[in-house]
C-alpha cells in the first residue's frame, strides 16, 4: 500500500512550532527550501551520476524503474519556465507548490495513523 503522496512530511507540528504558516518562521523554512532547490538544481548532474551508480545491481525499491528515474528526478527539478539557474521566482513558486502540498498532509496523516 502506498499512502504517501506528498512531497515530504510536514505535519502540523512542525507548522505549529514555526508559529504556523503565515509566519516569518514559515517564511524563512520556505526560503531555506528554496536555497536548497537552487543548490539541487546547480549540482543535478553530479546527483543523477551518484544516483546511476547507486542503481546498479540494486535491489531497492526506489530504483525498480532504472531507465525512467533520472528522467523523473529530472523532471521534477527542472521546471519547464527554468532556462537558467538564475530563475528564482519559479523555484519560489516551486518551493511553495510543495510546502503548501506537504503541509498537514491528509495522506500523510491517515498513513502515520495506519
Amino acid at each position: 500500500m502506498n499512502f504517501e503522496s506528498a512531497p515530504f512530511k510536514l505535519t502540523q507540528e512542525y507548522v505549529e512550532m514555526m508559529d504556523g504558516a503565515e509566519s516569518e518562521m514559515f517564511e524563512l523554512f520556505r526560503s531555506l527550501l528554496q536555497a536548497g532547490l537552487i543548490e539541487v538544481r546547480k549540482n543535478l548532474d553530479e546527483i543523477l551520476n551518484l544516483v546511476t551508480i547507486m542503481m546498479k545491481d540494486s535491489r531497492m525499491p526506489c530504483f525498480k524503474r532504472t531507465e525512467t528515474l533520472c528522467k523523473e528526478i529530472k523532471d521534477r527539478i527542472c521546471t519547464k519556465e527554468i532556462i537558467s539557474e538564475n530563475k528564482t521566482n519559479e523555484f519560489y513558486e516551486l518551493s511553495d507548490r510543495l510546502a503548501k502540498a506537504s503541509a498537514n498532509n491528509w495522506r500523510t496523516t491517515q498513513y502515520d495513523n495506519f
